[in-house]
């Protein structure tokens, strides 16, 4: 038949418990350009969702190919609210959960979250960059559960039923050197103050790293939430060749962020208990977009730099014990098998 565009639902489902792991074998022909996981969430009683509250339910999701490549790597702590606030830059006012079941007890309510490895999230079958399913023996998507009282501190989740859907183009052969995902998550607990960008972190090399997206958490309450005032600035660096390729305060990282996304309203918890449509700057999180430094389509170049070459540099401020900071690598690779 040729070159076929498809949309595809999964039969298998995932099924929710506590604090553990669901795994589902993934189609393995053509090549995967999007996916989109679905949860079905019902909680026990009527709820004042915490912040972030419904997509607490994911600690980690991860995508495995052969020998336990990644393809996807949203490792760190609950996760679902990092995957959610990058789906947020990159679809500016779309709504990924629906409000029944907040404050009505029972009622089911709809979270979704969408993987799309390529530079064009408004198309699904884009082909920068895909999973090349096709050409592997195992892929596997799995997700990692939190406890059931991450959503409020009096409700807890009754159940919860996980859909995956995949947006895949069969009939091709897998194009030499086709850019793939390679992605991975850092938890950062914070150690002390640091002035001028003096916390250095390694950044991943041997790929391309197209963003660097953050979360920073003031941890001292009952359940972590998400904070402005705990790093206050961000840097870039090529220390062996002594360059600096980005440094700027918190908040205009924010902005700079948000203004490659394009802006626009988004649906954000961003108090305890109000679920708004409105234009925000999403409090502790920032997203350094890297393809306007060097590829237009795939970031910054590092396939030929090693550890400790790049550094990541934050001004940490107003230290408390339990802080952190979620760093998720988004990173692609060329696929020559």
């Amino acid at each position: 038949m040729g070159k076929l565009k498809v949309r595809e639902r999964l039969t298998d489902t995932l099924t929710w418990a506590a604090s553990s792991s669901v795994k589902v074998n993934l189609p393995r022909d053509g090549l995967i350009t999007e996916m989109t996981f679905h949860v079905a969430l019902t909680l026990s009683a009527a709820a004042v969702i915490q912040p972030d509250g419904p997509y607490r339910i994911i600690e980690s999701f991860k995508i495995e190919g052969d020998g336990g490549r990644s393809f996807f790597g949203m490792s760190g702590e609950q996760m679902g609210r990092l995957w959610n606030l990058v789906n947020k830059y990159d679809y500016p006012g779309a709504a990924f959960v629906n409000e029944d079941g907040l404050n009505s007890g029972t009622a089911t309510m709809h979270i979704f979250w969408v993987f799309h490895p390529g530079s064009n999230p408004r198309d699904p079958f884009d082909m920068s960059a895909v999973i090349p399913a096709q050409d592997l023996s195992t892929l596997t998507a799995e997700w990692q559960t939190t406890a059931n009282s991450v959503c409020d501190d009096t409700a807890t989740i009754s159940s919860a039923t996980g859909y995956i859907d995949i947006c895949k183009v069969t009939g091709v052969p897998t194009p030499k050197g086709i850019m793939t995902p390679l992605s991975s998550g850092l938890k950062l607990p914070h150690d002390a103050n640091y002035s001028d960008y003096q916390k250095k972190i390694d950044v991943p090399t041997g790929a391309y790293l197209r963003r660097i997206v953050m979360l920073v958490q003031d941890a001292t309450a009952t359940r972590p939430v998400r904070s402005d005032t705990k790093v206050t600035g961000v840097s870039l660096e090529l220390p062996k060749a002594s360059t600096t390729i980005l440094k700027q305060r918190w908040q205009a990282t924010q902005l700079a962020g948000q203004l490659y996304a394009g802006g626009g309203a988004v649906q954000d918890f961003h108090t305890a208990d109000t679920f708004t449509t409105r234009t925000v700057v999403h409090a502790g999180c920032a997203v350094i977009d890297l393809r306007p430094y060097d590829h237009p389509l795939f970031g910054l170049n590092l396939t030929n730099m090693q550890t400790g070459d790049v550094k990541l540099g934050l001004t940490i401020e107003n230290y408390a014990s339990g802080d952190d900071t979620i760093i998720f690598w988004d990173q692609l690779q060329p696929w020559n098998k």
